[in-house]
């Protein structure tokens, strides 16, 4: 008998599978569940403060996403909509702070293109085949 990991929609209280992107009841994306074991998580400093562990999406990287209507957002061709501004831990799970003011789960990114620091893209890579930092 296998155990399947569930949990309830935050929207509509369906329950679903934590390893879902969505709820499959009103579509609200689930927050991800962490794809790095917890030793890795957690770095202790020399003061035995734990930092934060390294962002696998950078700022100026361009992300695509799908809105709530299911269109996909962002990527080269609309980066107005999908470059990164920061990629934030909050001890469980990282949100992606676009520039135009979104806030995104890791878990809803499909897709990244890292860019250089001139914006020009020299990497693209899809999330599931290549993982979020394109080093899977």
């Amino acid at each position: 008998m296998t155990m399947t990991a569930v949990s309830q929609c935050a929207r509509c209280a369906a329950v679903v599978n934590v390893h879902w992107p969505s709820c499959l009841v009103c579509r609200a994306v689930l927050p991800p569940v962490p794809d790095v074991p917890v030793s890795a998580e957690l770095i202790q400093g020399n003061q035995g403060r734990a930092r934060e562990p390294v962002p696998p999406i950078l700022p100026g990287w361009l992300v695509t996403y799908r809105d709530q209507a299911g269109r996909l957002c962002g990527g080269a061709d609309d980066r107005a909509h999908g470059t990164v501004r920061k990629c934030q831990w909050n001890g469980t799970n990282w949100t992606l702070h676009l520039t135009d003011g979104q806030r995104l789960p890791l878990a809803a990114i499909p897709a990244v293109s890292k860019t250089d620091t001139l914006g020009r893209i020299v990497g693209a890579w899809s999330t599931r085949d290549h993982g979020y930092d394109g080093e899977r």
